[in-house]
């Protein structure tokens, strides 16, 4: 059974066309863990992968400059 339309509403703000909580979280995770899948994501915050994608659409360069800062770190620390 869905839920009615007042209670899903308060994921993506006031109205349908707001950008409530989820989007917020989602961007910040996007960001702030660059190694973990986006499938991932998209089953840690209950939501599709093409919601996901359409969230962070403009963050994708960000995201491949902190992955390789990431990875280069990682091999710094593991002296490879």
């Amino acid at each position: 059974m869905t839920k009615p339309k007042r209670q899903t509403a308060e994921q993506h703000g006031n109205t349908w066309h707001e950008r409530g909580p989820t989007w917020k979280h989602a961007r910040r995770l996007y960001l702030k863990y660059p190694l973990l899948p986006a499938i991932d994501l998209a089953k840690i915050l209950g939501v599709s992968r093409q919601a996901i994608d359409q969230y962070v659409k403009d963050l994708k360069d960000e995201r491949e400059r902190r992955r390789e800062e990431a990875i280069a770190n990682l091999k710094r620390r593991e002296g490879l």
